[in-house]
């Protein structure tokens, strides 16, 4: 139970002529005493419900033109967190003290918790004796006027109780009882807090048609009914009253010619007078802590978080809410582009709530928008999958040093997992000041928690009758630089889970997807067709997944609202499906011929831990068994050669879905042997013409240089003459190649390893000598590849590389000069190089009749490389190009006749 009483001064002076008149009117939280009393709640979700109505009360009643002189709280624990600059005694609740506290003056009371009955008595709930109707009719009889604001079961049979001259009462029930508790006091609190001016009588006006529209918008039956009791009036039934003002709104359209008539006329039924407004305010409690910073404070970014507050309720019903409020200071003026916001959200599983959207101008005044005029924006989707929705708008009259406060709240009213797994980031984009991150979860549920990207921090941990919270604090996060060749998913994060261990996890997924892999006729029979001609099971598994590799690709992520894959039988109709979807295919028909195949999920670009059971997980691919050799299979990408798992996949900690299985399994790290390149090139300088030297060119790739030229080979496809293939990701050393022609595998071709060949002419290798005085004539310059991307790991960075998408590598090129008979060569030093086993280089040379040939050998051991290894990297990388310069050009001298 909830209660609040405001009693102004001077109101034992008011005689009934005024009670009748004047209190009427004027200000329901005009006062200058208020009580508050929270009761007893039944769980922990009511525990939170509770807490986190009294904080926006006390943020409303810190307000400048509600606040009281005097502020008494009674609570079940005895205390409460009070805004800056408002002062209250805080006591624990109970009847006796309520009882016992001494009131003048006319009153108003909030009331609202958890109501029952006892017998035929109506009663709220506290600890210790109830309190009865008969308990606050004895607190209105001891003030010459009060008004009452009740929100609870029940709450009919105290509203007849109350009724009479000089009280006025807003009840969220009349004759009807309702077994859930009822949701209006939110909105009562939203409306206040933009109006706090509000007489009751204007106060129930708005809430009617606002809690009616509510309850029809979320397509919810109606678990409230509220009346207002104006003296000894006739009740007026609020919900009834906000039909009749459609009704009357309807008609009115009808009457109206087409361009009088808008959409709001006819389907908005909150509060239009207030919708799409932005109205100046009085700045909250919130705003008086806000001390702003300097730009030069931040000279590397347009914005900074001042304040963030992350605070999640784990429970049942809602099975989770998600509650942000966050501060944002636009520090220059390319920085308003963060005025423009989007939220995604997957109703109806996922409901979002906009609380307060305001802005602080430099000049200090606090503008509004109205958290109900924005609307959704959805996008469409294939049969069977479900598009997410956004809302999205922009804040009013952001400028260079504006204050952005966004707090909005999420709730998931049915959580698709049994237990609830997060992820929390704790620096994104921008650097964060300050922040605190709150779990509550109930007192005997299990919970796990560890940071990724971030050094440990221990929560502070605060037992609740229900509950535990656990609060962490954070200061001066700095977000993973904007910089290129960095890994994904790197933002430092906060990983909590409630599962109590990876088996429970795995034994509801078993579960979940035990009846998508079901056999039919057709998936059999066709399965049958693609192995037609296969000498082994390893070539039937290929055959296999070249089929379902090749099925169109649809990016829906394994995520809250997409665990379970569709049936087989339906991805094989369609002829596509997601990265589970694919999987659970591919092992149906490995399954129809006798071969075993798991599901498998996948924390793709990121990782799983052992101590967050169910937690990291994106992906899916395939655990195949081929007697006593494990193969693993990602059929998501159809540029995926067979025995390649594309990028995110290698080195991750995954779980099997399998019978037997414990806790998580590694995938296999890529080794620099499988992913290779092999170049070969015929440079002709016995006569070269206007054009340069002619070059035949040939190029092989495996692993992962195989996937990253089929992806290539894609966008050239039709436009074989404009550019070189192998010039997507590789760059010439030196000179200008002129294509002429190339041909290559077909990307979709997954069964043939890929190969390019290229013919054309070098420019601007070999330099010729005029001076008689020597023999040499010809300075050659060695047209290498190297790696475009390596280009920028050069340059001074304050994250770790991630070079090939954390692939190693291993490239060989040859090229071979063919010279004119008896032409004289003057060679360099062979060279090498090896950063502490991160690139290890070497280049030489050999001669023979036709003439010589250079060759280079590049390894790179691994492509997700820590700090120490960045910084040896750039190093070698230093020293290879300063080798490839002019000290590695070759002399001819002029031919012997």
């Amino acid at each position: 139970m909830f209660l609040v009483l405001a009693v102004p001064a001077g109101a034992e002076q008011l005689n009934d002529e005024q009670l009748n008149g004047e209190l009427l009117n004027d200000e329901l939280l005009n006062g200058e005493h208020l009580v508050v009393l929270t009761g007893l709640p039944g769980d922990v979700e009511r525990e939170a419900a509770y807490e986190r109505d009294l904080a926006r009360l006390l943020e409303i009643l810190a307000l400048p033109n509600a606040r009281p002189r005097r502020l008494t709280i009674f609570t079940d624990s005895g205390s409460a967190d009070l805004p800056a600059g408002l002062q209250a005694e805080v006591l624990r609740s109970s009847r006796e003290n309520v009882l016992n506290l001494e009131l003048d003056g006319r009153a108003t009371f909030f009331v609202w918790g958890h109501g029952g009955t006892i017998g035929p008595k109506a009663v709220f709930h506290v600890r210790g004796p109830r309190i009865e109707t008969g308990d606050l009719s004895a607190l209105a009889e001891a003030v010459p006027a009060s008004r009452w604001i009740l929100f609870f079961n029940h709450s009919g049979a105290f509203a007849r109780a109350l009724q009479g001259p000089g009280r006025e009462i807003l009840a969220s029930e009349n004759q009807t009882v309702y077994r859930s508790s009822p949701e209006g006091l939110a909105h009562v609190l939203e409306i206040l807090r933009g109006a706090p001016d509000l007489s009751l009588d204007q106060l129930g006006r708005r809430f009617g048609p606002r809690i009616v529209g509510w309850y029809e918008e979320n397509h919810l039956a109606r678990q409230e009914d509220p009346y207002l009791w104006l003296g000894d009036e006739e009740a007026v039934h609020l919900a009834a009253l906000a039909k009749e003002e459609v009704v009357a709104e309807q008609a009115s359209s009808a009457q109206a010619s087409p361009a009088q008539t808008t959409p709001a006329q006819t389907t908005d039924h909150r509060d239009k007078a207030e919708a799409g407004k932005v109205a100046e305010v009085d700045p909250t409690a919130v705003w008086e802590t806000v001390r702003p910073i300097s730009p030069s404070d931040h000279p590397d970014h347009d914005a900074a978080v001042l304040w963030r507050s992350d605070r999640y309720i784990l429970a049942d019903r809602p099975a989770m809410q998600h509650e942000t409020d966050q501060l944002i200071q636009i520090l220059t003026e390319e920085g308003t582009v963060h005025g423009d916001v989007e939220v995604t959200y997957s109703p109806p599983d996922e409901k979002l709530t906009f609380i307060d959207l305001e802005v602080r101008r430099p000049d200090g005044t606090v503008l509004r928008l109205p958290p109900d005029s924005i609307g959704d924006l959805t996008g469409t989707a294939l049969p069977g999958y479900r598009a997410p929705t956004r809302k999205r708008f922009a804040m009013p009259q952001v400028t260079a040093g504006s204050i952005l406060r966004l707090h909005y709240r999420r709730e998931w009213r049915r959580f698709p997992l049994p237990h609830v797994p997060l992820e929390i980031t704790l620096a994104e984009g921008l650097p964060v000041l300050r922040s605190e991150v709150s779990v509550r979860v109930d007192s005997e549920q299990p919970f796990h928690s560890t940071f990724r990207f971030h050094p440990a921090v221990e929560p502070d941990v605060e037992e609740k009758p229900y509950s535990k919270i656990y609060t962490w604090r954070f200061e001066d996060l700095e977000p993973t630089p904007d910089e290129v060749l960095t890994a994904p998913a790197s933002a430092p994060a906060l990983l909590v889970s409630t599962f109590p261990n990876w088996n429970e996890f795995l034994g509801w997924y078993q579960r979940l997807i035990q009846h998508a892999d079901e056999l039919t006729p057709e998936i059999a029979a066709y399965t049958q067709e693609l192995i037609a001609g296969a000498d082994d099971d390893r070539a039937r598994v290929e055959a296999i997944y070249n089929f379902v590799t090749g099925l169109r690709y649809v990016a829906i992520p394994l995520g809250v609202n997409s665990h379970r894959p569709h049936a087989a039988a339906n991805v094989f109709a369609n002829r596509y499906g997601d990265c589970k979807d694919k999987a659970n295919l591919f092992n149906t028909m490995l399954g129809s011929i006798g071969i075993d195949a798991d599901l498998v999920l996948v924390p793709r670009f990121s990782q799983a831990y052992d101590e967050t059971p169910g937690l990291g997980f994106n992906h899916a691919i395939s655990r195949v068994r081929l007697g006593d050799e494990i193969l693993w299979a990602d059929t998501t990408d159809d540029t995926a050669p067979f025995g390649l798992l594309p990028p995110g996949d290698p080195g991750r900690r995954v779980l099997v879905i399998a019978d037997g299985v414990e806790g998580l399994t590694t995938l296999p790290q890529p080794r620099p042997e499988d992913h290779r390149l092999t170049l070969k090139s015929t440079v002709d300088l016995r006569s070269p013409g206007e054009q340069g030297a002619p070059v035949r060119m040939s190029l092989a790739a495996a692993g992962y240089p195989d996937y990253e030229l089929r992806r290539a080979a894609r966008g050239v496809a039709g436009r074989e003459r404009t550019r070189p293939l192998p010039w997507a990701g590789l760059r010439p050393n030196a000179g200008v190649f002129a294509l002429a022609d190339q041909g290559f595998t077909p990307p979709a071709a997954l069964g043939k390893p890929f190969e390019w060949r290229g013919e054309g002419h070098w420019a601007g290798i070999a330099t010729g000598m005029d001076r008689q005085e020597t023999p040499r004539v010809l300075q050659v310059q060695l047209p290498f590849l190297l790696p475009e991307e390596w280009d920028s790991a050069l340059h001074e960075r304050k994250a770790p590389l991630y070079l090939h998408n954390g692939y190693p590598l291993t490239f060989d090129q040859e090229i071979t000069f063919l010279l004119e008979e008896g032409q004289s060569v003057e060679l360099p030093e062979e060279q090498s190089g090896n950063a502490d086993g991160v690139l290890e280089w070497r280049l030489s040379w050999s001669q023979n009749s036709q003439g010589l040939t250079a060759r280079l050998r590049l390894v790179l051991e691994k492509g997700e490389l820590d700090g120490d290894a960045t910084r040896s990297f750039q190093s070698e990388l230093r020293r290879l190009t300063a080798a490839l310069g002019p000290r590695s050009n070759v002399w001819l001298g002029r031919p012997t006749t």
